[in-house]
């Protein structure tokens, strides 16, 4: 039997952690909820997911602190962290840079840039979505010989357009 993959998604904002939910469940994750940075840290800990989609600021702790804490415990520092944020200042982009979280500015087509960057981490074959103008399962892709910025980097370079389900 095939293990499902988990996925946390914290965020204050609670609609954008519903869509971003409802996208995720589309591609057969297991996806947790958190609100704050509290929430966040004790359910990284009690669940060990395979990702983590945080924000930065939240109530109750800063996303980049609960991103330090867990790349500084040996159980949890394997579990790719994905820093989805508004902030685009240097210092967050430079925590994001030594923490090896990928960065991933919000905006607009928050999903077209999310999507295969989880698809990626979690080595998952593409979304129950997919018809005739789209693959049936995602090309692989790897940190060192594509155009994905991998952990650390601070900047997307190309980036796949996907439209929506």
């Amino acid at each position: 039997m095939i293990q499902t993959k988990r996925i946390l998604i914290v965020d204050d904002d609670e609609s954008l952690v519903d869509a971003l939910a409802r996208r995720c469940e589309a591609l057969d994750l297991r996806v947790e909820r958190a609100y704050d940075g509290m929430s966040a840290l004790l359910k990284i800990d009690a669940l060990e997911p395979d990702l983590v989609v945080l924000d930065v600021n939240m109530p109750s702790g800063s996303g980049l602190s609960v991103c330090e804490m867990a790349a500084h415990d040996p159980n949890l520092k394997t579990i790719p962290i994905i820093v989805l944020t508004g902030r685009t200042d240097s210092a967050t982009i430079a925590s994001c840079n030594r923490l090896d979280a990928y960065y991933v500015p919000k905006g607009p087509a928050i999903w077209s840039r999310l999507e295969p960057l989880v698809i990626d981490l979690l080595g998952i074959g593409r979304s129950r979505s997919a018809g005739p103008d789209k693959p049936d399962a995602a090309p692989p892709m790897t940190h060192r010989h594509s155009n994905w910025p991998g952990p650390g980097c601070s900047a997307w370079t190309t980036i796949p357009t996907l439209q929506p389900p």
